[in-house]
């Protein structure tokens, strides 16, 4: 390329040049913000996560708890500990963060949450390759999906539904291992939103351990309803000669492990064994004597609908009592 030799055309390559050297810079700043923008995306996508995780949490507790045996006491307590396990590798990520943060020169003027130098190439080759932080960052998600896994029980379809892993390096590429794919010569803006992904990662791999002790404590029915008993209902406890016996047969079920239910007759509980309440109460005066039956069934399956998973009764208003007094 020939140098101009007017001074005026020289003067206006010169500008061409400082005019093409501004555009870069313009579209290298909107690309170095969008990575925050998509860096803090990502955390308003973990914290919508994490409240479903608490949510869920919360009903299988609730869940093992109606239902008291020793596997929902155990999927109960993996539930609690996958939420532990998750909170503690984003707590180790936030370390990272922090560190390249500082790296990278500390808050900037005009945006003190992003750092100065976002374009650096060098720092985090330097810091996740050659000092190693990199493989450090693989091994921790390695051993925090295993033990993630090992919650549900290596159930192959959990697995599947795990998004945080060592992904394979893709063909023909000149990357050696993991940590280079991800951060060789990667500017200190592009690492956040890579950080940021991993914490969403493990997460959303709670949320898939989670659902699988759901399954486990709950089952696919909302109450299970596992012994059952013939009950005969007469309309009369007693019978004048020449008069008809009458009675409703049929079959009763109950759960044998639910405490969820609560029977009262007139206001005054009554203690419930095996689903059933027994009631006794003296002869006094002639007549029809009538009494008020309130049963309470809390159904704590996670699946049932918010309406349906408080607390509902069946009242019977003209219950009647299986005597008759006279004189």
């Amino acid at each position: 390329m020939s140098i101009p030799k007017e001074p005026r055309q020289l003067m206006i390559n010169l500008m061409y040049l400082v005019l093409t050297a501004l555009l870069a810079l313009n579209v290298s700043a909107e690309v170095m913000n969008a990575f925050f923008s998509l860096d803090r995306g990502l955390l308003g996508s973990r914290e919508i996560v994490e409240k479903s995780n608490a949510r869920l949490t919360e009903s299988i507790a609730k869940v093992a708890e109606a239902y008291n045996k020793p596997e929902n006491e155990k999927y109960k307590n993996n539930a609690m500990e996958a939420q532990r396990i998750s909170q503690d590798f984003v707590k180790y990520i936030d370390g990272v963060r922090s560190k390249l943060f500082d790296i990278a020169k500390g808050p900037s003027t005009n945006d003190p949450t992003i750092p100065k130098d976002i374009r650096n190439k060098d720092v985090t080759t330097n810091l996740f390759i050659n000092e190693g932080l990199g493989k450090e960052i693989e091994d921790k998600i390695t051993e925090t999906r295993k033990q993630l896994l090992a919650l549900a029980d290596n159930d192959e379809a959990t697995a599947a539904a795990m998004p945080l892993d060592i992904e394979k390096l893709p063909a023909n590429t000149k990357m050696k291992n993991w940590a280079e794919l991800k951060f060789k010569q990667m500017p200190v803006a592009a690492c956040f939103p890579i950080l940021g992904k991993l914490q969403s990662d493990v997460k959303s791999s709670a949320s898939a351990v989670l659902n699988y002790c759901v399954k486990k404590v709950s089952g696919e029915d909302e109450i299970r309803f596992d012994s059952y008993e013939p009950v005969v209902s007469a309309s009369k406890s007693y019978l004048i000669r020449g008069e008809k016996y009458e009675a409703d047969i049929f079959l009763g079920a109950y759960s044998t492990q639910a405490d969820n239910i609560r029977i009262s007759v007139n206001g005054n509980g009554l203690p419930v064994q095996a689903g059933k309440a027994h009631y006794t109460a003296g002869a006094e005066g002639l007549g029809e004597k009538k009494f008020n039956v309130v049963i309470n069934v809390v159904n704590p399956s996670p699946k049932t609908p918010k309406r349906t998973r408080k607390s509902f009764c069946t009242k019977l208003a003209s219950a009647r009592l299986p005597f008759r007094s006279t004189k």
